[in-house]
C-alpha cells in the first residue's frame, strides 16, 4: 500500500490520488491533524514483538508493514480534543506529536518522497545555497549576519542593489502555544533594500539577525520541480508586473504568464544532482534565468506547491510523483522478499 500523509485541504493530495487510482495501486490517507481526537494508534513494542497500527481516513486500520511507499506532503499538526485544560494541552500535544513521529519511525522500511528528517535538514537556505554552489551552481552572493561591520562590508562591495529574504518561512504567526497552528498575520517577501531601510535593520541585529544577497536582474523567473530524475521547469515572465519583479510571490502569480521552459541539460543535471545530495525525492526550485543567459540558483522547496504550475502549463508533475512512488512501492516489496531469502 501506498500511505499519503497530508492535510485534506491540500488539493495535491487528491491530483495524485486521481493519478494513483489510473495506476490501480492501492492507498490510503492518513493526516496527523486527526491524531489523537478521531485518528487511532497503537505502538507495540518487546519481547520480539514490534507492531505498529493506525486508522485511516476511510476508517480502515492498516500496519505499517503493509505499507511500502509514502507521500509525506503537508499533514496539519496534532488537533487535540476541546476539552482538554489551558495546562494540559503543551503536554498532550507533545505527547500526540512524539507519537506520529514514533509512526513515522515504524515505517522507515518504506520509500518516501521524501523522508521528514530530510526535509527538515534540507528547508535551511544556507545549507542550500552551499551545497548549490558546491555542486556548480551559480548563486548570489550572500551573507547572513548579525554583525553591523559584516554587513555593512557586504552592502559596500555590491553595486547593482541589495535584497532582504528571510532565512525561515517568512509568515508572521499569532499563535496560543506550540500546540496551536496559529493564524498567520502577515508574510516577508525578498525585499530590493534602499538605504534608510538597511540602516533601520542593522540597528535591530541585536533582535533578529539577517540575509542580505545582491539583487540579479532577471530576464525572467523558474520554477524547476524535480520528482527522482524527472525535471519539469516553468518560466514565470514576473518582470511584466511591477509588484512581482522582485519576487513574484507579491503579485498575483496566476495573472503571470506562464510558460514551459527548455533547460540546458547541465542545468538539468544539476538540479536532479542537488536534490539527491539534499537526500530529497521531490524538491521546488526557484532560479532566475539572466539576460546575459546565465542561469542562478536561489533556494529550494524540499515540498514545495507545484499544482499550479500543472495547471498552467500543462506539465504531467502529478503523474510524475504517483509513478515515482510505484516504483519505489515495487522496489520496497522486492527488497522485503529478498530479506526474506536465506543468504
Amino acid at each position: 500500500m501506498i500511505l499519503i500523509i497530508s492535510d485534506r485541504r491540500d488539493i495535491h493530495a487528491y491530483f495524485v490520488v486521481v493519478e494513483l487510482e489510473k495506476l490501480g495501486i492501492e492507498y490510503g490517507f492518513l493526516n496527523g491533524a486527526d491524531f489523537p481526537t478521531s485518528m487511532t494508534m497503537s505502538q507495540s513494542i518487546g519481547e520480539g514483538a514490534d507492531l505498529c497500527t493506525f486508522s485511516l481516513e476511510d476508517g480502515s486500520v492498516a500496519k505499517s508493514s503493509e505499507v511500502h511507499a509514502v507521500w509525506y506532503r503537508k499533514p496539519g499538526l496534532p488537533r487535540l480534543h476541546p476539552e482538554t485544560g489551558p495546562h494540559e494541552r503543551e503536554f498532550a500535544f507533545g505527547e500526540s506529536r512524539e507519537g506520529l513521529r514514533g509512526l513515522y519511525d515504524a515505517l522507515r522500511h518504506a520509500y518516501w518522497i521524501s523522508p521528514l528528517d530530510n526535509i527538515n535538514k534540507a528547508s535551511n537556505k544556507l545549507r542550500q545555497l552551499r551545497t548549490a554552489a558546491r555542486l556548480g551552481f551559480n548563486v548570489p552572493r550572500t551573507v547572513y549576519t548579525n554583525d553591523p561591520t559584516t554587513a555593512r562590508a557586504f552592502i559596500s562591495n555590491i553595486a547593482g542593489g541589495v535584497i532582504y529574504k528571510p532565512v525561515g518561512d517568512g509568515a508572521l504567526f499569532e499563535r496560543a502555544g506550540r500546540w496551536d497552528p496559529g493564524t498567520v498575520v502577515g508574510e516577508i517577501y525578498a525585499s530590493l533594500l534602499d538605504q534608510s531601510t538597511i540602516e533601520a535593520g542593522i540597528s535591530r541585529f541585536s533582535a533578529c539577525p539577517a540575509l542580505f544577497q545582491e539583487y540579479i536582474e532577471k530576464d525572467v523567473e523558474l520554477r524547476v520541480t524535480v520528482v527522482g530524475r524527472s525535471v519539469f521547469a516553468a518560466e514565470l515572465d514576473s518582470q511584466s508586473h511591477q509588484d512581482a519583479s522582485v519576487d513574484w510571490r507579491r503579485g498575483d502569480v496566476l495573472a503571470i504568464e506562464h510558460r514551459v521552459h527548455e533547460l540546458p541539460i547541465e542545468v538539468r543535471q544539476k538540479c536532479v544532482s542537488l536534490v539527491e545530495e539534499l537526500d530529497l525525492e521531490f524538491g521546488a526550485i526557484d532560479m532566475i534565468k539572466c539576460k546575459d543567459g546565465r542561469y542562478v540558483f536561489l533556494e529550494i522547496n524540499p515540498n514545495g506547491q507545484y499544482l499550479w504550475i500543472e495547471d498552467m502549463t500543462g506539465l504531467k508533475i502529478s503523474r510524475a510523483i504517483a509513478e515515482q512512488l510505484q516504483r519505489g512501492h515495487e522496489e520496497a516489496i522486492r527488497r522485503g522478499r529478498a530479506c526474506q531469502v536465506p543468504c
